[in-house]
Formats: structure tokens, sequence, C-alpha cells
């Protein structure tokens, strides 16, 4: 029987993230913040001054969040029968909105409430999940579209609170933090950048689209450059 790879603790956490209200302004400014840096002093990147952080927009009424949820669960859904077009979408209703670890918990109970082994991530930052049988991580080709709906409805039920959008003045902070912070600590460390910075003018009317992507080896590991380099801005910190 083929199997099918899911790379589930960062599918957990972009699902998390996009039913958060997030996804409207680019995945890379939303995802978990990094652990204090072990990169020796001598060798770390200086981080630029990129002024002060702007006033965030006032948070959605209940009722906004719950059309914002309701919007997000709509194109999530889009995109899983994309994917699993055999798929039966069930009727799923919030349970509660939460963040961090106390997430992450209800996502486990909900997924091994539903017949699958699942389990916090060592990191903290999101949960690991395989079938109920398979303990490396795949799920079975035949139980991928069941899995596929629980791992829906386990979203649907427990997610962030939506947020807004963000405003312009924040747009230009994340686009500095990207620009002028991210990309120049990557490659301090000997990454290369695949994706170049469009210019502002371009980033503000994409609402954010923009998110640089790095390949090949530096001279620290994976786990030191996003320790290093924290790939989240420090708006709207929780």
């Amino acid at each position: 029987m083929s199997n099918v790879r899911l790379s589930v603790v960062a599918a957990s956490v972009m699902v998390t993230l996009a039913l958060s209200g997030c996804a409207s302004v680019g995945a890379g400014a939303h995802l978990p913040k990094a652990a204090s840096s072990s990169t020796p002093a001598t060798d770390r990147f200086t981080a630029p001054d990129l002024g002060a952080k702007p006033a965030p927009a006032a948070p959605l009424t209940d009722a906004e969040a719950e059309t914002a949820h309701l919007a997000e669960a709509d194109r999530e859904w889009a995109d899983l029968v994309a994917v699993h077009p055999s798929a039966v979408r069930p009727a799923v209703a919030l349970i509660a909105y939460d963040t961090g670890t106390p997430l992450f918990a209800a996502s486990v109970q909900c997924m091994t409430q539903a017949g699958y082994h699942a389990a916090l991530a060592p990191e903290g930052n999101g949960w690991e999940s395989s079938g109920p049988t398979v303990e490396s991580g795949d799920v079975p080709e035949d139980d991928a579209t069941a899995y596929a709906v629980a791992s829906y409805v386990c979203a649907v039920q427990h997610s962030s609170r939506p947020e807004p959008p963000y405003t312009p003045d924040e747009l230009r902070y994340v686009y500095r933090y990207l620009d002028q912070y991210l990309v120049p600590c990557w490659t301090h460390y000997g990454f290369t950048v695949r994706t170049g910075a469009p210019g502002l003018d371009a980033y503000l009317a994409s609402h954010g689209a923009w998110y640089p992507q790095r390949s090949g080896s530096g001279s620290i590991s994976e786990t030191e450059i996003n320790t290093a380099c924290p790939v989240r801005t420090p708006l709207r910190e929780r």
C-alpha cells in the first residue's frame, strides 16, 4: 500500500494561523516566535532600527470574528476537496478560541478522539499526528481523505480568534522587518535568498503577499537560523 506523506506539524500550524485570520497578511509574518539565540555573540547579526511599532487595528467584534472564522473555514474546505474530491463536508461548529499550547493540546485531544495518534510537537509549536496504526507519521492512502476531514474538523472547532487585517502602517513595518532585517540576517549566515523583495507600493497593493524564501546551507544549522533570525515580526505578539 502506498503512503501519503504529510508534514503534519507545519500543516497544523498553517491551518491554525489561517483560521485565526492571519493569512491575509502573509504567512511568514505570523509564524511562531523563535526562542532566544544560542549563536555566539561575535557572529550574531545586528538588528537594524526599524522604527516604532505602529498601533494595531481595532480588534474584530464577536460578530466580525465569527464571519471571518466561517469564511476561512470555507476556504480551507475548498482547498481540501481540491485534493480529496470525494470528501463530504461535515457540519462543524466552533468550540473555543485559544492560542499557543492550549490550542495545540485541544487539537491533539480532538484528533485522538477521531481515532488518530496525536501528540504535542517537541518544539511546542504545533502537534504531530499519524494514522491509527502508523507511528512513522505516514497516513495510508486509503485513509488520507478521512484524516484530512478530521484535521479540518479539529481546526474549525479549535482555532485562534481571527484578527483584523494589518493596517497600511503595520504592513510597512512588516516590509521593513523582512527586507531590512530577515533577508540580511539570512545572508549574514550564508543562506541564499530565492525571492527578492517587491517594491513597497507593490507589497502594499498585494496586502503583504510577499514573503522571502531561503535555500542552501549556511554557517549555522536550520534550527539555529530560525533562532538567530526569527521569522515572526514583533507585531501583535500574544
